[in-house]
């Protein structure tokens, strides 16, 4: 009897522990989403916070980017001129495009040709160098220059005649046009 009575006290306390742990986990569930929730919602206020901070230090010590955003924002806020803004862009940069490539092309074609203009500049360089040993091996230095004359004074008055007749020849041609033109007119 004793026994029975010890089983069926084991019985009662087990039903009673039974309904007591029933009832415990929904409630230690509510109260464990409830903490988590409130952890949750104080550790990503936490992280916001901090994160705003950070954020708000960085775009002050880099007011360019700062500017670039706020610029970002008024774009997204006026979509039209936007548009119009973004396709100037683009016009640019296609411009600019073919700016470099042009630079590229000439560059290219430059590089290109330098051999051959190096090539060519040394012949020539070349080909001047033995002309003027020929040329200096024909004349000697003890015959006279035949483009310099002997008597300086005697060339100076023949070219100031020779000078005064092409006047002369210039007055008469003149002379001859405007009578042309005076006849043309009538």
């Amino acid at each position: 009897m004793n026994l029975a009575l010890q089983i069926n006290c084991l019985l009662g306390e087990m039903i009673v522990s039974w309904k007591q742990t029933k009832d415990f986990f929904p409630a230690t569930t509510t109260n464990f989403q409830a903490a988590t929730q409130l952890l949750t919602d104080k550790s990503s206020a936490a992280m916001q916070k901090a994160i705003t901070s950070s954020l708000n230090n960085w775009l002050q010590a880099h007011p360019v980017v700062f500017r670039i955003i706020n610029n970002i924002m008024w774009a997204i806020d006026h979509p039209l001129i936007s548009f119009v803004i973004i396709v100037l862009l683009i016009a640019i940069a296609l411009s600019i495009f073919k700016a470099l490539n042009r630079l590229l092309e000439i560059v290219g074609l430059s590089l290109l040709q330098a051999p051959f203009k190096l090539i060519s500049s040394g012949f020539k360089l070349g080909w001047l160098s033995i002309q003027q040993q020929f040329t200096n091996k024909n004349v000697s230095d003890n015959e006279p220059n035949p483009i310099i004359p002997q008597n300086s004074q005697q060339r100076l008055a023949e070219i100031s005649q020779r000078l005064q007749v092409l006047q002369t020849e210039h007055n008469e041609l003149l002379q001859e046009a405007a009578k042309i033109l005076a006849l043309n007119k009538n």
